[in-house]
């Protein structure tokens, strides 16, 4: 998604914080709060989430559930020949998030 930000919107790398460790959506959002501490970032302001079109909705869920209060999704497009996949596999990936409370 960096390279997404960087080549499409123009954005430096070097604005873009970055967090490697997750396996989830859930984790990346409660690491990357910890990202944006150490830049004196609050979680109050906007905050864009980049993620698959497919994903937004599910990804702003998460963050208000976190505590993001303006999360910002900025979706990059998915390829034709995956996308009707990875909107099935999401519909029922909401389905399970919000069983699980993740919002």
């Amino acid at each position: 998604m960096a390279t997404y930000l960087a080549q499409t919107h123009d954005i430096s790398l070097d604005r873009i914080y970055q967090e490697g460790k997750s396996t989830s959506t859930e984790e990346n959002l409660a690491y990357s709060q910890i990202i944006l501490e150490q830049h004196g970032i609050d979680k109050e302001v906007p905050i864009a989430i980049v993620t698959s079109d497919f994903h937004t909705i599910r990804a702003a869920a998460i963050a208000l559930h976190q505590g993001y209060t303006q999360p910002i999704t900025l979706a990059s497009p998915t390829p034709l020949s995956i996308r009707y996949n990875a909107w099935f596999r999401e519909y029922f990936a909401f389905g399970s998030g919000w069983l699980l409370q993740e919002y």
